[in-house]
């Protein structure tokens, strides 16, 4: 259940973060790749949904045809790959946006960002930038 919450949020920051990478593009603001990274993080995300689904199915499918057993999906690492690069994309829109506010906390967060496992801290860090 936690699983889904997290999902849930998630997808809806993902959501937030395109929203307002496109207002600060029409600002004249130089956060293209922040919005392109954005779009990557909604299809991997469209994309987790599927596995989730597929693993749903293949559990509680009553039919004795399907196999219980889940070795994974051929999406995986291609997953994994979009889900990094497009967070290297928005990472990198919040370098571009970092450089142009003359802000260190941002540049900081960024590349924290570009990390699959301190991403966290990156975002609080860009959060905690763009309050100042």
């Amino acid at each position: 259940m936690l699983a889904i919450a997290s999902y849930v949020f998630l997808f809806l920051g993902s959501i937030k973060i395109r929203k307002g990478f496109d207002e600060l593009l029409n600002q004249g603001k130089n956060v293209k790749n922040g919005k392109i990274g954005s779009d990557l993080y909604l299809f991997s995300l469209i994309l987790i949904l599927y596995e989730f689904a597929d693993l749903y199915y293949r559990i509680f499918s009553y039919s004795t045809s399907c196999s219980l057993s889940w070795n994974g999906s051929l999406l995986d690492p291609y997953l994994f790959a979009v889900f990094l690069i497009g967070s290297i994309f928005v990472g990198s829109g919040f370098y571009n946006l970092g450089k142009e506010l003359n802000e260190i906390t941002l540049k900081i967060g960024e590349i924290l960002i570009a990390i699959p496992f301190l991403n966290l801290v990156g975002f609080i860090l860009v959060f905690i930038g763009l309050s100042s």
